[in-house]
């Protein structure tokens, strides 16, 4: 089900879909009551019960009028608002640092005056760097002194847009910001938050929430020969039904650290930062033998929904067609209004392609169970 107007998916069970079509008939609970005994043959207590558990979720998924459901605390794969509202700042005349990068759909200016910052920034986004700025950007960051003493202020398109940022803040909230623009220059695909990987010619999608673990997979997986297309969102084209490439740098969190550094032994000296979340994370730039043409689309292979818990035995095993489109609806991160062609796109790749969980709690288990059992 999806509303005009609005940006997500849900999938209800029979039951559910049945009581939010009599909601606009119904005068009152007793017509819903009614409705569901004499559609389903149960007794009006049961139905009475069922009635109020799915209208307690309607009501906490903002169905019904009563507000949006609350929001999850901010972080960086959430897109922001990106409407201008701070004051101009003024630009320099020679910036310290100044460099251009592309990602799709997108060409970047970012510019700092604080030159570690900056450099740090522009050596995680290097594999993304244009040489030369004869493109015209259509977005610009601009790293500034703040208005106190070692504070920091970061404009957006000329306008100022976080204000008084300490050292530590600054840079999460610079690729907090880039992970929205990049989000923003595709609105005309459909996006939901998945890792997405090529092997093949074709991907594998790795959807999940935050702290399921597909960032920490697909760095391991990169590892092994894999295609990397991104580690948070996956980019549909609802008409061709193919994947393309959103590759930003990889956010790892202290405690995959120690899980991934037998891939990558320097992880472990890299600096650490502090995410609007509160999660201290460190940036990983994909490694350059990893990284997918930037114009490539690809077919979708199989959907895999990871589970990584630490007294998980590896396994990978099938998930029913209803399961995993409501998973997959449930990571929706599209920033324009849904359309009908979007839903349908979504329904038809669940329907032809074979879905999975991935249970594991070792990852090195998880990586030699994917390659011996996929068949890609």
């Amino acid at each position: 089900m999806f509303k005009t107007g609005m940006r997500r998916i849900w999938v209800l069970n029979h039951t559910a879909a049945v009581v939010w079509c009599l909601l606009d008939e119904a005068g009152c609970l007793r017509d819903l009551i009614n409705g569901i005994v004499e559609r389903f043959k149960v007794d009006e207590i049961t139905a009475e019960r069922d009635i109020a558990k799915i209208l307690s979720y309607f009501a906490a998924e903002g169905l019904l009028g009563e507000g949006p459901a609350a929001e999850e605390d901010l972080s960086e794969t959430e897109a922001l608002d990106l409407t201008p509202e701070g004051p101009i700042v003024k630009e320099l005349t020679t910036w310290p640092l100044q460099c251009y990068f592309r990602t799709p759909n997108l060409v970047l200016e970012f510019c700092s005056e604080h030159i570690t910052l900056g450099k740090a920034y522009c050596s995680a986004m290097s594999y993304l760097r244009l040489e030369s700025n004869k493109l015209r950007p259509e977005a610009k960051i601009w790293l500034l002194p703040g208005a106190k003493r070692d504070s920091w202020d970061i404009a957006l398109n000329g306008q100022l847009f976080f204000a008084g940022l300490t050292e530590d803040e600054l840079l999460p909230h610079v690729f907090m910001l880039t992970f929205s623009l990049a989000a923003r220059a595709l609105d005309d695909k459909l996006l939901f938050h998945a890792a997405v990987l090529g092997r093949a010619g074709k991907v594998i999608i790795f959807p999940g929430v935050t702290g399921s673990g597909k960032t920490t997979l697909t760095a391991a997986l990169i590892r092994q020969g894999w295609k990397f297309f991104s580690d948070e969102l996956a980019v549909m084209d609802s008409e061709r039904l193919t994947i393309s490439s959103f590759p930003l740098p990889m956010s790892i969190k202290s405690g995959s650290v120690p899980i991934l550094e037998p891939f990558y032994p320097t992880l472990g000296r890299a600096k650490e930062y502090r995410r609007p979340d509160g999660k201290v994370v460190r940036y990983l730039a994909p490694p350059p033998a990893s990284l997918a043409d930037g114009s490539e689309e690809a077919e979708i292979a199989a959907i895999i929904f990871p589970r990584r818990q630490d007294d998980y035995s590896p396994r990978l095993t099938k998930t029913t067609k209803i399961t995993a489109l409501r998973r997959l609806a449930q990571t929706g991160s599209t920033q324009r209004e849904l359309q009908l062609i979007d839903v349908q796109a979504l329904i038809t790749v669940v329907e032809n392609t074979p879905c999975y969980d991935l249970h594991y709690a070792d990852i090195q288990q998880a990586v030699k169970l994917l390659e011996k059992q996929l068949a890609v």
